[in-house]
């Protein structure tokens, strides 16, 4: 998501920044949008079903192929946000949050530990 929405001055999240808003009354911190997230987590779903088989066969990352499963995506985070509001954007704000400030420090992710200490899980339960 850092490198697709918020990596260097064209990026998404510096030219749209009206796109970035807070669906919390009482907290301003602004949300990665729904639409955004979909969107990464459908291009994951898509990679993993090139390795279904345990060996990659390409598959097209297109609305034919995965349309249902964007949508798939935006329905259970409309849930979560109209179920629970607070966690909702607890979850959006920090997604928000760690993207823009890995961008900002342009931290490099070559292994498990060095994305893991870029994570703050400190508010999950």
């Amino acid at each position: 998501m850092q490198a697709l929405y918020f990596s260097g001055s064209g990026a998404l999240s510096v030219r749209e920044t009206d796109r970035f808003t807070t669906s919390s009354p009482t907290d301003a911190a602004v949300e990665v949008p729904i639409s955004m997230v979909a969107l990464v987590a459908t291009a994951v779903h898509n990679s993993l079903m090139e390795w279904q088989t345990g060996k990659r066969v390409a598959r097209e990352f297109s609305a034919l192929n995965c349309g249902d499963i964007y949508r798939t995506h935006v329905g259970i985070l409309e849930q979560v946000k109209s179920t629970k509001p607070v966690f909702f954007h607890e979850l959006m704000a920090g997604l928000y949050r760690d993207a823009h400030a890995a961008a900002a420090l342009e931290v490099q992710v070559n292994s498990e530990e060095s994305a893991f200490t870029l994570m703050d899980l400190s508010t999950f339960q």
